[in-house]
């Protein structure tokens, strides 16, 4: 392998421009990967700098409205036209909504 021989691979684009603290050689001494201190993209792989970073975090907001109860007692005045002497009207809802917001913390243009 020589050492350009990501170039033209069908990677991401962040593999091709990811920080590479020193050169990545094969058993023959070649290099496969140059050095990259100053990537737009870091590097999981190393935690050698130590340094707090929040670039792959999003934020991961969730709502949910599971369970809602509603009930009505209806007057007497109405009930006693009709001969009832109590009504009450109940309406229940499990699992109404889920809203969900997947969205980086800092937008990027990348």
């Amino acid at each position: 392998m020589n050492e350009n021989s990501l170039d033209g691979a069908n990677l991401p684009i962040y593999w091709k421009d990811m920080f590479v603290p020193e050169d990545v050689v094969d058993d023959g001494g070649n290099v496969v990967v140059k050095q990259n201190l100053s990537a737009k993209y870091p590097n999981m792989k190393y935690s050698m700098n130590n340094e707090a970073s929040n670039f792959w975090q999003i934020s991961s907001f969730r709502m949910y409205l599971r369970n809602v109860s509603l009930g009505y007692t209806l007057p007497k005045e109405w009930l006693s036209k009709v001969g009832i002497s109590s009504c009450k009207i109940n309406v229940t809802g499990t699992n109404l909504f889920s809203f969900l917001i997947l969205i980086p913390k800092v937008i990027r243009i990348l």
